[in-house]
């Protein structure tokens, strides 16, 4: 059965701008009229950036996407799938466009949410800044896993840490549910995405090699 979903939290330190700056101190000063945070609920986890000049502490929390949400979601997430494949997988955009649709059906069908997917919403310090989506793997040669389908942070929001929290959410997520194994697939023209996932622990155990041949005349 589908395991109730509710909001994570982590904390991280980011590097910031003056316009950022000032956006964190105004949420700490929301969050001192709400009371703080509430911590029976949250679970934190501290990143730190390579320099300390700048600094600034963000709420991060995922939370289940709402349907009204989803509807907007489901396309933007089929047309990224396949801008990715083209970009990073060498697939032809005929092609491409072919099979994410085809996945979007098989795994939504109707268009619908599905019980046996699990999206949500990166949001830092309750604002929106990406989505990440997730779903159990019972049975895999690997063992049982929570897979990592899709982790998407808005472009303008990038470079913040944000995936990263995302990505250890997820594996508080799959504790919850009593996995401990958190698996994904990512392209191998996606650096930042391996270097990302390489630096959380991460270890490539599967890798396609293609080679294209010159025509002989």
């Amino acid at each position: 059965p589908r395991s109730t979903l509710f909001p994570y939290t982590t904390l991280f330190r980011s590097l910031v701008d003056r316009s950022h700056r000032s956006r964190c101190s105004r949420s700490r000063r929301r969050e001192s009229g709400k009371g703080g945070i509430d911590d029976s609920r949250a679970l934190r986890r501290m990143v730190f950036p390579r320099t300390r000049s700048s600094v600034c502490v963000v709420t991060v929390t995922i939370r289940p996407m709402r349907d009204d949400e989803f509807g907007d979601w489901l396309p933007k997430a089929r047309s990224g799938y396949a801008t990715e494949m083209v970009q990073n997988g060498g697939v032809s955009p005929d092609t491409a466009r072919a099979k994410a649709a085809a996945d979007t059906k098989r795994t939504f069908p109707g268009g619908r949410p599905s019980p046996d997917q699990s999206v949500f919403v990166i949001e830092a310090d309750g604002a929106p800044v990406g989505e990440l989506w997730l779903t159990e793997r019972r049975g895999d040669l690997e063992g049982d896993n929570l897979w990592v389908f899709n982790l998407r942070v808005d472009e303008v929001q990038r470079g913040r840490g944000y995936g990263r929290a995302a990505m250890l959410l997820a594996e508080d997520e799959a504790r919850r549910r009593g996995l401990n194994r958190v698996a994904l697939n990512v392209f191998g023209g996606n650096r930042a995405a391996r270097s990302l996932y390489r630096s959380l622990g991460y270890e490539e155990n599967a890798i396609t090699m293609i080679k294209t041949l010159a025509p002989t005349d």
